[in-house]
Parts: structure tokens; sequence; C-alpha cells
């Protein structure tokens, strides 16, 4: 991972991802069983329902790592099938955000490519300012945006939260190669360090879908073009 020119391979451990960002009929329930603030496009406390199936946005940094926390309750406590308690029972129970290093990885694949489906950008892939829709879409609208493992628009539509801290309490830029151990990875709160978004948007040029374009975000902030999706580990053994 890391910039071009600049790659290092690193080892993380397993992990899943959800196939799609996190919906805004999935926040819903969330923010109905809690006390969650309503995103800021939403009328009369709920999505419009011809976005029901959009991923969510005008979320900050703290509410996605709430659902996280609420979803990894609401699984625990959800009558599985067999099929489905046996993988809940391999994993750690734990869903949260993905790190920096498992995003780009999720994005790279294991052939190392530029973009999640190749390494030359290619129109029609994936929702961002070349296609001139000037708005976020239904997840899952350019299937041939995918990766190999059959992860969903990873380069567009929405710019997406990681848990990985962009700079330190000092506001020193963490360098790379990633470490996971080097404090970056800090869940504590802090309003004034910036954590790392990766992907690109429906707002932004094809360069910033490129698996290892890095940007920023005040926790605290919530934009129109900012979601989320979630990862739970593989259980140590």
């Amino acid at each position: 991972m890391g910039l071009q020119g600049q790659e290092k391979t690193i080892n993380i451990p397993d992990f899943f991802m959800s196939r799609y960002p996190i919906t805004e009929a999935q926040y819903w329930q969330f923010i109905q069983e809690t006390n969650r603030a309503l995103p800021l496009h939403w009328i009369n406390g709920r999505p419009l329902p011809q976005r029901l199936n959009s991923p969510i946005v005008y979320v900050n940094w703290y509410d996605a790592l709430a659902y996280c926390r609420w979803l990894s309750r609401r699984l625990g406590n959800l009558e599985l099938t067999k099929e489905q308690r046996a993988w809940w029972d391999s994993t750690d129970r734990l869903i949260l955000l993905p790190t920096e290093a498992e995003w780009e990885k999720a994005c790279r694949g294991n052939s190392g490519n530029a973009y999640a489906w190749g390494n030359e950008y290619v129109s029609g892939r994936v929702n961002t300012n070349e296609e001139k829709l000037g708005e976020t879409i239904a997840v899952g609208l350019f299937p041939n945006g995918s990766n190999h493992y059959g992860v969903m628009d990873l380069g567009g539509n929405t710019r997406e939260w990681t848990t990985t801290r962009y700079w330190d309490d000092n506001k020193k830029r963490f360098s790379m190669p990633y470490d996971a151990d080097d404090g970056r990875e800090d869940l504590s709160r802090n309003d004034n360090v910036t954590r790392v978004l990766k992907g690109g948007a429906y707002n932004l040029d094809h360069f910033c879908s490129m698996c290892n374009y890095r940007t920023k975000n005040f926790p605290v902030d919530r934009h129109p073009y900012i979601g989320f999706r979630v990862v739970v580990h593989g259980k140590t053994k």
C-alpha cells in the first residue's frame, strides 16, 4: 500500500468487508433504535423513499462508529440460521470501520491494482464527476467497477470513513509505511485529530478513485459526499 512509487507490502489479519456502503435504509433502522442525530438531508425524521438504497451521507466519524457498535450488539442478539451463526462464531463478533490498510487491501485485491477493477481508469465503472450524475445513487449500480472479491463502489459514489488517524495529537502526520501499532489506530475521542478518508465520490474526478488515494476530515464533520462501510475480523486462533 502507499503512494505511487512508494508502495510497500504489509501483512494484515483476515477480515470480512461489507459488499456495499451502509445505505440510508440500514441507517434508518439504527436511528429508530437510538437517539443519534438525524442526517441533515432527511425530511420529517426519515429518508426519502427513493433514496433508501443510496449510501448514507451526512454522517460524521462518531456516527459511523456508533452504528458499528449498535450493529455488533444487534447481530449478537438476533436469531440467526445455523449457517449465519457458524459464520458469526468464526469472527471476533465486533463490527468496525475498516482501517486504511484494510480498505486499500480490499480495493487493490491480490494484484495490487491501481483501481478496484484494474490499473487504468475506465469510464462507466464508478460514480465520479466524469459521469455527470451530480449526486449519490443507489449502491451497486456500477457492477463493472467491482473488484475480484465482489466488493462494490470502492472508487465512487461517496468517500468513506476509516478508523485510521491522519495525524497524531500534535498534528504530526503519520508516516508511511502503515504501522497499526504506532498510534494511528487509536479510537479515543479527539475532535481535533483528523481521520483518513478513502475512495472517490460523485463530485470528485476519477484520480480520487485510485486505491492509494487518501485524504482526511475532522471526525465531527458531516458532508453530502462522505459515508462508510463496515468490516468484521476473523477470530484470532
